[in-house]
């Protein structure tokens, strides 16, 4: 079971604003944490759909497909990108 506190997600907000502030145009993170196994075939599809699509595009197509997969909902939906 993953569990989630707000310090869990305002440390990788800090992180993600840490990346842009270092000169990251872009940052993907999750906002809780996520099952490693899910995390893995989530990128996996997001890096695929990347190579054709804008990374808000390929975010939002791989939920979708993550979810019509069977992926929880709570795993897909935790992705999100900054800057």
């Amino acid at each position: 079971m993953i569990t989630s506190t707000l310090s869990d997600a305002a440390s990788l907000e800090g992180l993600a604003w840490a990346f842009l502030a270092a000169g990251a145009g872009q940052v993907m993170t999750s906002r809780y944490p996520v099952h490693d196994l899910t995390a893995a075939r989530f990128m996996a599809r997001f890096y695929a759909l990347l190579a054709d699509l804008p990374p808000a595009q390929a975010l939002a197509r791989a939920r979708h497909e993550g979810r019509k997969a069977g992926m929880p909902l709570k795993e897909t939906a935790a992705w999100g990108i900054w800057g």
